[in-house]
């Protein structure tokens, strides 16, 4: 599913297609995403889950554990662990 959002880059290092998903994630345009933009996002992709389970997909996008997610990079793990939470 994650694909096309194409292939993994360095820690930091923008993948232009990610952004563009990251940029249409943050509505309030504050250069990052919080649980409720995240979980809006993750609803547009047809990925229903609740602000708890968004959550607990913090740790792994969260680098100071304020519950935003600041970057691309940690978006995409964002992503990732939300797609893999669906699938199972």
């Amino acid at each position: 599913m994650l694909d096309w959002l194409g292939e993994d880059r360095a820690e930091g290092e923008a993948n232009p297609r990610l952004m563009e998903v990251f940029t249409a994630f943050d509505t309030d345009g504050g250069g990052n995403l919080d649980v409720a933009e995240l979980t809006a996002g993750l609803q547009s992709f047809d990925i229903y889950l609740t602000k708890a389970q968004v959550i607990g997909l913090m740790p792994s996008a969260d680098a100071d554990d304020d519950k935003v997610v600041r970057n691309a990079y940690l978006f995409r793990l964002a992503l990732t662990a939300a797609w893999q939470s669906v699938r199972v």
